[in-house]
């Protein structure tokens, strides 16, 4: 995952939602996660649209 703090190795999760009769809704949310960083990017979507409405990048961090 490549982002203004840097390209990231990351793990990707993902999430949706479920109608009562079992299928899936058009909304997906993605997060990627670096280890020993964290979050790199996320996204967060309605359940009926398929285009995210709020996207979070990593913008820098720092390692102490």
């Amino acid at each position: 995952m490549t982002v203004k703090a840097g390209v990231f190795t990351c793990i990707n999760s993902e999430r949706y939602a479920k109608s009562p009769e079992g299928l899936q809704f058009s909304g997906l949310d993605y997060f990627y996660y670096a280890d020993g960083v964290g979050l790199i990017y996320d996204t967060s979507s309605f359940v009926s649209e398929s285009t995210p409405s709020i996207i979070k990048r990593l913008d820098s961090y720092s390692i102490p």
